[in-house]
């Protein structure tokens, strides 16, 4: 780094040692190139870098993808995700609990989406608050919500 740092010194006082003995009319054109040399002597420690892919990526298969999803269906999954994050917020805010995992099922086909149910997966050690939590969720979103332990949930 030091030698580095030497170089480019030396290579922008060269330059400037340059444009000072240059006449006014060749003034310009000696700046230019001593910008140019400073900007080569900048950019130097990258030419060693290789940007090429190992030998072995060139040749391996693509991942086959099952079905081209479209932008609705990609959307919608992260329409469902925020929505998940949302209520498993206010699910702990609301009990205390925060969910293995929360699903919800949701109706796509009117004007604007519907959430259908909740499915929770509770910690084995919150399985015991599983009515309770569910009677709020039920009261608080007006959907039925199905509750299991573990991490297991449709």
């Amino acid at each position: 780094m030091k030698q580095y740092l030497t170089v480019l010194f030396c290579g922008s006082l060269l330059g400037a040692v340059c444009t000072a003995v240059a006449g006014a009319k060749l003034e310009k054109y000696v700046r230019y190139l001593a910008a140019l040399l400073c900007i080569l002597l900048i950019v130097s420690p990258f030419r060693e870098f290789e940007l090429s892919l190992p030998e072995e990526d060139l040749h391996s298969p693509l991942p086959e993808v099952s079905s081209p999803a479209t932008l609705d269906d990609l959307a919608r999954k992260q329409a469902e995700e925020e929505l998940c994050r949302v209520l498993a917020l206010q699910l702990f805010t609301g009990t205390g609990i925060t969910p293995v995992k929360l699903c919800i099922d949701m109706d796509w086909t009117s004007e604007e989406p519907v959430v259908l149910a909740l499915h929770l997966s509770l910690d084995p050690a919150e399985a015991d608050r599983a009515e309770m939590i569910s009677a709020w969720a039920e009261a608080a979103y007006g959907v039925p919500c199905y509750v299991t332990e573990g991490g297991d949930s449709p």
